[in-house]
């Protein structure tokens, strides 16, 4: 494990590790967007997707860890890593101190608290690189991750293209009720 990988355990007691994603992670994230049902898709992406472009998983391949910040959690399975999910949060250029965020769990693994883990970790490394807000967009039906933001002290908004604009300062944010440890 490096330095900046976190080990946690989700509602259920199964065991995860959250880590930086790097170039060899590629086929995990394509398993994983396997992973996910249509529905799921959509809710995180706003469009069906059938497969995911090639230059987007090379934006996740790619991070710097500075404007562009990619985790993934991985359960180990008998020594290889399974992707179970991942968020991102991207540096605004016309906004320096303002970063885009979204998290994406595989469908066997919601509800566990994933989503707020990832979330979490997103808001540590946001703090630490002098990101003084965090800003995602989700669907309105999109329960899951609405429920894990409203968790925290965010500003909500209704955006013209039927999305819901969430807004959270990192250096404030707290997640009203911890769900794992």
């Amino acid at each position: 494990m490096g330095s900046s990988d976190v080990k946690a355990r989700l509602k259920d007691g199964t065991g995860v590790v959250l880590v930086p994603v790097s170039p060899c992670d590629r086929q995990c994230i394509l398993d994983g967007f396997e992973q996910l049902s249509d529905r799921s898709r959509y809710s995180r992406y706003h469009m069906p997707m059938r497969t995911l472009p090639d230059d987007y998983v090379d934006c996740l391949t790619g991070a710097d860890n500075y404007n562009s910040v990619v985790v993934a959690c991985h359960l180990d399975q008998e020594g290889a890593r399974v992707g179970i999910g991942l968020a991102r949060y991207v540096r605004l250029q016309e906004e320096p101190g303002v970063a885009e965020f979204s998290v994406t769990v595989v469908d066997a693994y919601q509800n566990q608290g994933l989503g707020t883990l990832l979330l979490e970790y997103l808001i540590q490394h946001a703090r630490d690189n002098q990101v003084s807000l965090l800003r995602g967009y989700v669907l309105p039906g999109n329960e899951a991750m609405i429920g894990v933001l409203q968790r925290y002290a965010v500003c909500k908004r209704n955006e013209s293209d039927g999305t819901v604009c969430y807004e959270l300062d990192p250096s404030a944010a707290r997640c009203k009720d911890k769900v794992v440890g």
